[in-house]
């Protein structure tokens, strides 16, 4: 029976190829505004003529439907990085990376196709390390999240997939003091105040990224930042007097040019972006082979401040409201005082400092011998 006028059509490819989808559904897509010619969209291939009947069917009664299951990953992932770069923070640059090395492998698969061994397929031949892998499945899992807000899945098959356990030696570790002190001797370089900077401070790289400038406090020697937690959010980062000429040299750069960030960008500087803000990852690769130290990630300058606070017997209290970690029910009042503030400044003050420093007391002990037992 002949279909209704602008509800599609469907036919048998005849170029005699022995194909396995050889029926054609194909719908209206309008005229061409210059040559008014008709234009047509193929709603795909099909092994009978009953599967493409069906799809045409489907596509008429609920077009939005029909389009929903062509939609694919990487469409999806799109609208996922627009969203996540929408506000004021930015997806970081080793989702970027991971999505173009090893999830976007399912990119071209429509959505309502994939299900959890197409993902773990993907994760179990990335041959990256468990924490890696776990980059991995956050991409899938925001993929899901949208699909399902979006009616485009049913079901979240990024929920049953599991990546490698992690393993203690995968764990952040803290620069030496061989490392820090190398950083000390070469404080001129930017890029090695910019470490500096994260490393006495505390702050996450997301954190040191996307400061802002009006949220700097020079006269008062103290920052307004923080993600994350409730406990990170918004809190009160003291500046210690040793990296101050530091936060000095990237703040008047900045006001100067008008750049909303402590730290601006600036190819000609070696400081590269991503999304607007410096790229800090580059930046610690960088420095790294620079001093010949070995390789450290972003996350090492905030675990070497706990570290090193944990090694002077710095009040628990006191790191964990620097850092932004959660203070159970300790601590009630979340008003920072100028009292409080003082305090703050006068604990990252304590800290270690300079060519000659040591991440430990212990270490300074044991070089000067006070440790050595006769024999």
């Amino acid at each position: 029976m002949k279909r209704a006028n602008g509800t599609g059509t469907i036919y048998k490819r005849t170029d005699y190829k022995r194909r396995r989808r050889p029926w054609v559904a194909v719908i209206n897509a309008g005229k061409d505004p210059v040559t008014l010619k008709r234009k047509k969209r193929v709603l795909g291939s099909f092994e009978t003529a009953k599967e493409a009947q069906a799809a045409l069917d489907t596509y008429n009664c609920v077009p939005k439907k029909f389009e929903a299951s062509q939609t694919t990953v990487a469409d999806i992932w799109k609208e996922v990085v627009n969203q996540k770069n929408s506000g004021a923070k930015h997806l970081g640059i080793s989702y970027a990376q991971y999505w173009k090395n090893h999830a976007s492998a399912i990119g071209k698969m429509p959505i309502s196709e994939v299900r959890t061994m197409h993902m773990q397929q993907v994760i179990d031949s990335s041959g990256v390390n468990p924490t890696s892998q776990r980059t991995i499945l956050s991409i899938f899992r925001w993929i899901f999240n949208y699909a399902l807000a979006n009616d485009l899945v049913n079901k979240d098959y990024s929920a049953f997939i599991k990546p490698d356990p992690l393993r203690k030696s995968e764990m952040h570790r803290p620069y030496t003091t061989d490392e820090l002190r190398a950083l000390w001797r070469n404080s001129g370089n930017e890029l090695v105040k910019i470490l500096l900077i994260q490393i006495y401070t505390g702050m996450r790289k997301t954190e040191l990224c996307s400061m802002k400038l009006e949220d700097v406090h020079l006269k008062e020697r103290y920052m307004i930042g923080g993600v994350k937690t409730e406990a990170g959010k918004n809190r009160t980062i003291p500046i210690a007097d040793c990296i101050l000429p530091f936060v000095q040299h990237f703040y008047t750069i900045s006001k100067f040019s008008r750049c909303p960030y402590l730290i601006m960008p600036d190819k000609k500087r070696h400081i590269n972006s991503w999304n607007g803000v410096v790229n800090l990852r580059e930046v610690v690769i960088r420095v790294m082979k620079e001093l010949n130290l070995s390789d450290h990630r972003t996350h090492d300058a905030r675990h070497t401040f706990v570290t090193m606070a944990s090694n002077y017997h710095l009040d628990e209290t006191t790191v964990k409201r620097i850092v932004g970690h959660s203070r159970g029910n300790n601590v009630t009042q979340d008003v920072y005082t100028h009292k409080q503030i003082l305090q703050l400044q006068a604990a990252v003050n304590s800290l270690p400092y300079g060519p000659t420093m040591y991440l430990s007391p212990e270490e300074k002990e044991m070089e000067s011998g006070s440790h050595v037992v006769a024999t």
